[in-house]
């Protein structure tokens, strides 16, 4: 079968650039059937370093009605656990799932959701680490678990990276249909693999978390002069303005293939003569492009070439890893409820202290960009206070204050080991040991105040 360009079988009328921006606004923005899944995850973690989790996903119809359909989580709403053998189910309805799991460490917890896409199954990024650390006369436990969606920026690379080899191996089928095998693509082919797929990155976000820069130049003047700072450092000549009935994206499309179509002509000789530009509007012409691009999105295509299909798959993964999973509009709305709860006196948390531990609430959105979920707590060492004769009631101040002392890099550990002396020793004079070096004796001076009941605590008005 002839797989190129211009002279791939068309079975449909080739949709206009126009209609390729259309179509792809409309894949971006389009809307699911309106179902909405609330997630409630709380997480207990105990002094051991174990973990109890618990899970509840409730699911609603589009109308806001109860799914009565059996299997309607994962049919309809394509999601699960994401380790279905890692957790006890306690209830099981077509819009409800609950379940729980322990776990002898953190490293054991899986993610939460799995989600049945196009491209197979993905899971929510999920990491946690939990440290502990004695600091004689407290633990200072640290939980941070770091959540997202399941394409990252990793995903768009491997996506650019696929799509740029599919356009090395075309361009060289490409050329040598045209030319009969007389030129070299090689010097083509290394401009397809380096600054064409850099400025491709450049565009599509790669490595960039505001998103791809050709949507935001539309609406931000900003992003519009970073747009034309780009294109003039990868020598692409200035757009050529356009009316208010313009199709910008298919103009910019277009100006870029022509753009291309240039620097690989100029790499390219036909035995010991240059080749024109126009030699190479074979690769690709409009016609052809509204072909491909409808070939990507299904529009009105159907018994396509391989080369075509294969180009459909990998737009359409390009596209799914732009917008991740949750910035698809076809996927469900999603609300989120995290809790976590560790053992001790809450010091700090990027969440809302509430009386079970710490709560979270997070959307689409949220998980689309990546979120953190970050405790600290204290725990006080009731038996090396007791020794020391040390007041036991502080403020959680007092607390932060503490465990800001111990973490300090210069005098951290040298202030741990001299409270232990003192426990050891049984008296809080040890901290007031005039032979400290100066950078000790600041910290220890100030602990000492805190930790004796006899002086008035400072600053008074506490």
């Amino acid at each position: 079968m002839n797989q190129s360009w211009s002279h791939a079988p068309r079975q449909a009328r080739p949709a206009s650039i126009l209609q390729i921006a259309i179509l792809l606004i409309a894949v971006l923005l389009l809307a699911a059937c309106g179902e909405e899944i609330e997630v409630s995850q709380s997480t207990v973690v105990f002094g051991d370093g174990t973990v109890e989790r618990s899970v509840e996903i409730w699911g609603r119809t589009g109308d806001r009605e109860t799914p009565k359909e059996a299997g309607w989580l994962a049919d309809k709403a394509r999601i699960r656990l994401a380790e279905p053998e890692s957790w006890r189910v306690r209830d099981r309805e077509p819009g409800h799932l609950a379940a729980e799991a322990r776990f002898h460490d953190v490293s054991e917890v899986p993610s939460t959701l799995a989600h049945e896409t196009d491209y197979g199954t993905v899971f929510d990024r999920s990491e946690i680490r939990f440290d502990r650390s004695d600091q004689v006369i407290l633990t200072h436990s640290r939980y941070v678990e770091r959540i997202g969606d399941p394409f990252d920026r990793a995903d768009l690379t491997a996506a650019l990276e696929a799509l740029a080899e599919w356009s090395v191996e075309q361009f060289a089928e490409e050329l040598d249909r045209e030319f009969g095998g007389r030129v070299d693509p090689s010097p083509a082919q290394a401009f397809l693999r380096g600054d064409a797929r850099r400025l491709a990155g450049r565009l599509f976000g790669e490595g960039s978390t505001a998103g791809p820069l050709m949507d935001r130049a539309e609406e931000d003047p900003r992003a519009a002069e970073e747009l034309a700072q780009v294109l003039a450092s990868f020598g692409v000549p200035p757009l050529p303005p356009s009316g208010d009935d313009d199709d910008a994206t298919g103009g910019m499309i277009l100006h870029l293939v022509d753009w291309a179509r240039g620097r690989a002509a100029a790499s390219l000789r036909d035995g010991d003569g240059p080749i024109s530009a126009e030699s190479l509007d074979f690769w690709p012409d409009e016609e052809s492009l509204g072909e491909a691009f409808g070939a990507a999105f299904d529009l009105e295509a159907d018994d396509l070439p391989p080369h075509l299909e294969e180009f459909g798959r990998l737009s359409r993964r390009l596209l799914q890893s732009m917008s991740g999973y949750y910035g698809d509009g076809s996927v469900p709305s999603f609300h989120f409820e995290y809790r976590v709860e560790l053992p001790g006196t809450l010091i700090r948390t990027n969440g809302t202290p509430v009386e079970d531990g710490c709560l979270w609430y997070l959307q689409n959105d949220d998980m689309r960009i990546g979120a953190e979920l970050s405790v600290e707590t204290v725990e006080l060492h009731r038996d090396a206070l007791v020794r020391l004769g040390a007041r036991r009631d502080f403020e959680a101040s007092d607390l932060v204050r503490m465990v800001q002392w111990f973490q300090d890099l210069e005098t951290g550990e040298a202030l741990r080991e001299l409270l232990a002396e003192a426990v050891d020793a049984g008296s809080l004079d040890v901290l007031l040991d005039e032979d400290l070096e100066g950078s000790l004796q600041v910290p220890a001076v100030a602990l000492h105040g805190m930790l004796d009941p006899d002086i008035t605590r400072w600053p008074p008005t506490r």
